[in-house]
């Protein structure tokens, strides 16, 4: 219990850092900056892992991560138009799409129950999207565009969750991790140029806060995060370590909070209540024969 308690303190840090770091970067050079970090913190151990990639399963690997990309590329796009507590709550739909993938690609079963919970899950989103971003402003849960982004990075996600998944049998987490590393860092390089142009002297301005936020997304945000995860799903199983999912909104404001000075609105305390509890229905669904399912089950429904 220790270990997720402890990941969702360092992943709640994510959205804050983000926004701390994009104040600071263009986006994509913030992006590459990010992922460039995380590769090279990476490289040893996928060269630990004398894992090979050949050229049948490369393109496999590579459109994977290429869902992992997008997540990466949308997620910054709307922090900086949100706040970093809306934006890690809305990461807790990922049961709940991951769901609704399993209809809609599979046509499986789904249970009142899980009904129940999609409905949840949509009524919350609907919320903070709408409700929590009519000024356009950051000061009330940011604005629209930027939530609809967020919404957007988590459908990629749960994409990106369902197929790594399903590939896990021919590459270990460690590969799959790493190819997102890289694919992710070849698609915010062909954009540097963008950001050379319309910004004067990139970095010129950057200060040690814009530097700690790049190092903390990139080192803890992606390597030291997805190790710790890891190891709570050896050291547990996936059901135990999915209720990440509700403890890291907390870990989020509390970042949020001391480092941004955000509140909660009451739109974003209402939309909460309807995320969690939609996607606690959905993440502890029972099947016809009245086993709980874990996350695992889940995902290999779609």
């Amino acid at each position: 219990m220790w270990w997720i308690i402890l990941l969702a303190i360092l992943g709640g840090g994510i959205p804050t850092f983000a926004k701390l770091g994009l104040e600071e970067f263009p986006m994509f050079t913030y992006l590459f900056l990010r992922f460039t970090i995380a590769l090279l913190v990476l490289m040893p151990l996928y060269i630990r892992s004398k894992e090979k990639i050949n050229r049948k399963n490369l393109r496999k690997i590579v459109l994977v991560s290429l869902l992992g990309t997008g997540n990466a590329v949308l997620f910054a796009a709307g922090v900086a138009l949100t706040s970093a507590t809306a934006a890690q709550l809305m990461y807790a739909l990922t049961p709940t799409i991951v769901a609704v993938f399993s209809i809609i690609i599979l046509r499986a079963y789904i249970s009142k129950q899980k009904i129940l919970g999609i409905l949840l899950g949509l009524i919350g989103v609907t919320v903070i999207t709408l409700f929590t971003g009519t000024s356009g402003g950051l000061e009330d849960g940011g604005s629209i565009i930027g939530n609809v982004l967020i919404l957007l990075a988590v459908i990629s996600y749960s994409l990106y969750t369902v197929y790594s998944k399903k590939i896990q049998n021919e590459f270990s987490p460690i590969v799959l991790t790493t190819m997102l590393a890289i694919t992710t860092i070849i698609a915010s390089a062909l954009f540097l140029p963008r950001d050379i142009i319309n910004y004067d002297n990139i970095f010129a301005n950057v200060t040690y806060m814009g530097i700690i936020a790049v190092l903390y997304n990139g080192v803890i945000g992606i390597a030291v995060y997805f190790v710790l995860y890891q190891r709570v799903i050896k050291k547990t199983n996936p059901l135990i370590a999915s209720t990440l999912l509700y403890l890291q909104p907390v870990g989020a404001f509390l970042w949020a909070s001391v480092m941004l000075g955000e509140g909660l609105s009451i739109a974003l305390l209402g939309g909460s209540v309807f995320i969690l509890s939609g996607a606690g229905l959905v993440n502890y669904a029972k099947d016809p024969s009245g086993k709980k399912k874990d996350e695992d089950e889940l995902l290999e429904e779609v």
